[in-house]
């Protein structure tokens, strides 16, 4: 924000998308000689730019990231691997929404990876890794594949998770997803009415959680013939 002061060439006016970009360019100058801390702010930049749908930009922060977290010495490296894990992880989300699939999946195990060697393999940073590698496994039609790292997702969160974690419905709804479209439809049921279940838990009011899992249960009971029990389900998701 002091970028936008008019004595050090900003503008009153200035956006917040133009102090972003001041921002990111300050980086390199702002933190030389600080590649942990620089790999961490391009990290967050790049997380908000992913935000902003500003996509390529994100895209090339996430490598920025990646290239300063490779300069790190006299770091322990454990720190400097997790560190790496968790941009590789957040990079393939970004790979996933530009439909770079392959390369999606591919930085998902670079990440597992990096979480193992650096000593977390039980985590919930790990479970989202592994939850993003069995979507962008499902996005290319390898259902079986997708699986795994889906059920094994819904067990880190499931253990580690805090009270409540809303990531638990989600895992249960992606693996009934999964059944579904792999034609277990009776397995495919009883996980999306789980994630009902524990979504009215989590959420008593309304909330986006609880409708995209009633809109999954409802499609299963119209999908399945059981018309009078998909109504009411759908109605309470509309609303």
């Amino acid at each position: 924000f002091e970028a936008a002061r008019p004595d050090q060439g900003g503008q009153a006016d200035m956006t917040a998308l133009a102090l972003l970009d001041v921002g990111t360019d300050r980086v390199p100058v702002e933190l030389q000689g600080q590649p942990w801390l620089q790999a961490e702010l391009y990290r967050v930049l790049a997380v908000v730019n992913h935000a902003l749908s500003r996509l390529e930009e994100s895209s090339r922060l996430y490598e920025l990231a990646l290239a300063t977290n490779d300069s790190i010495v006299g770091r322990d490296p454990a720190e400097v691997l997790h560190q790496r894990a968790g941009i590789l992880t957040d990079y393939g989300t970004i790979l996933h929404d530009l439909v770079e699939l392959e390369r999606a999946t591919e930085m998902q195990r670079a990440s597992i990876r990096a979480y193992e060697t650096s000593g977390i393999a039980d985590s919930t940073e790990i479970a989202h890794a592994l939850n993003l590698r069995g979507v962008n496994l499902q996005a290319q039609g390898l259902l079986e594949e997708s699986v795994a790292p889906t059920e094994r997702s819904l067990r880190l969160n499931e253990e580690y998770g805090p009270p409540d974690d809303p990531d638990v419905p989600w895992g249960w709804g992606s693996l009934g997803y999964i059944n579904y479209q792999l034609g277990h439809i009776d397995e495919a049921l009883v996980q999306f009415e789980h994630a009902v279940e524990l979504s009215r838990e989590i959420f008593p009011g309304d909330h986006y959680d609880l409708a995209h899992h009633l809109n999954n249960l409802g499609g299963m009971y119209h999908r399945i013939g059981r018309l009078e029990e998909a109504e009411p389900v759908l109605i309470e998701n509309l609303a």
